[in-house]
């Protein structure tokens, strides 16, 4: 009698799929003043949260486990192709997107989906004690959502992911129907010319700035994602090369075989595009290798630190130091900008304490006081304002 076979399949597919969530952790910094704020809430919890990857841990777990319970849910429903619905929903560009960033929302989305599991075990379960193993999983997941959604992690990017693993489910399930009746393949070719148009024109708009800067011809300035002289071979073979996979999709002749060469496609681009995109440029965000170099001389003196609101979250997580809001909102901590003048010279009165004040799109400069001070220009148009002062 012969062994049965392990099917490797689905392993390397797993693989593969945490290949291009880990692999993007390092491929860009924080793109959002929402990012640097979710890493601060985290490094109350764990102190020793640093850098742009670990705050992007949380993220990638919780939607890789998403894509596993996805896996295990159409199990559950005996799908002939279980692996459809993960696929379809962690080869989702905005699941990746929000996926591999320092965000909340994906734990919400994963919550969510561990109390629609349990409600589906218990639904299905044919004895008691499965039901109330269902149950108790469901009701897990109902309460960790209820908790997150009344703590600091709130995000109403997370209610809407939460509704996307579901949405997949249900097209993985509405697939197999399809399929019995010979319409399945047909409707994800269609898929496939839609995706391979997407990638032309994409590939259309990353190639005007330099033919208009060629020819000599005017065009928006949003389309100059790169600065004149970049070479643009790498996010162009990003945006090529999956059109290679995307013809051959007509070529597999099984629904869940076109969706995994769609997956590749998918895969491919969002494995090499992330590395060669210049993402300062695109969301206009502080970096942290935009202060380190001054990072020892601002922080000699301890220093007490006002930023506006655009750049307070990411200057307190970058130096690791409290920083004093600047605005108009009169929150309580926070300064308005009439009174900024008179609190920098109050701080630096006694003479114990340096002042850093942070500027984003000089919002701030015509507040600070008329005293000397080091002027630190950062990328992406922050000002960093050192006062130093007067040592007994």
């Amino acid at each position: 009698m012969s062994e049965k076979k392990f099917n490797y399949m689905p392993l390397i597919g797993a693989l593969l799929l945490a290949l291009l969530y880990f692999a993007a952790l390092r491929s860009r910094g924080f793109i959002s003043g929402s990012e640097y704020e979710f890493a601060l809430r985290m490094r109350e919890i764990f102190p020793a949260f640093s850098g742009t990857v670990s705050a992007k841990i949380p993220a990638v777990i919780a939607t890789l486990v998403t894509g596993v319970l996805l896996y295990l849910a159409a199990i559950k429903l005996k799908l002939a192709n279980p692996g459809t619905a993960p696929v379809l929903y962690l080869c989702f560009p905005p699941v990746w997107f929000a996926g591999t960033s320092a965000s909340p929302a994906p734990v919400l989305a994963l919550l969510t989906s561990v109390a629609a599991a349990g409600l589906l075990i218990a639904r299905k379960a044919a004895n008691p004690s499965s039901k109330f193993a269902g149950f108790a999983f469901g009701a897990i997941g109902a309460v960790g959502a209820a908790f997150f959604a009344q703590s600091g992690f709130f995000s109403w990017q997370g209610v809407i992911m939460a509704v996307l693993p579901i949405l997949f489910l249900t097209w993985a399930v509405r697939l197999e129907k399809l399929h019995d009746n010979n319409m399945a393949e047909s409707k994800i070719n269609r898929l496939a010319i839609f995706l391979a148009v997407v990638f032309i024109l994409l590939t259309i708009m990353l190639l005007i700035p330099p033919v208009c800067r060629f020819l000599k011809v005017d065009y928006p300035d949003t389309l100059s994602i790169y600065p004149a002289g970049t070479r643009l071979y790498r996010p162009a073979l990003a945006l090529l090369a999956p059109l290679l996979w995307l013809y051959m999709v007509k070529e597999v002749k099984h629904y869940a075989g076109k969706i995994a060469v769609i997956g590749v496609a998918l895969g491919f681009c969002l494995l090499t595009m992330p590395f060669s995109l210049p993402w300062e440029r695109l969301f206009n965000v502080m970096q942290q290798e935009h202060i380190q170099p001054f990072k020892a001389e601002i922080l000699a003196n301890d220093p007490v630190i006002f930023a506006d609101d655009k750049s307070a979250a990411a200057v307190s997580y970058c130096l690791n130091r409290p920083v004093i809001r600047v605005n108009r909102k009169r929150e309580t901590g926070a300064v308005h900008p009439d009174d900024l003048k008179t609190k920098i010279s109050n701080t630096l009165f006694p003479g114990t304490n340096d002042v850093v004040a942070v500027s984003a799109d000089g919002e701030l400069e015509s507040f600070l006081p008329e005293r000397s001070k080091i002027k630190y220009t950062l990328k992406n148009k922050y000002n960093l304002f050192l006062f130093t002062g007067d040592k007994k």
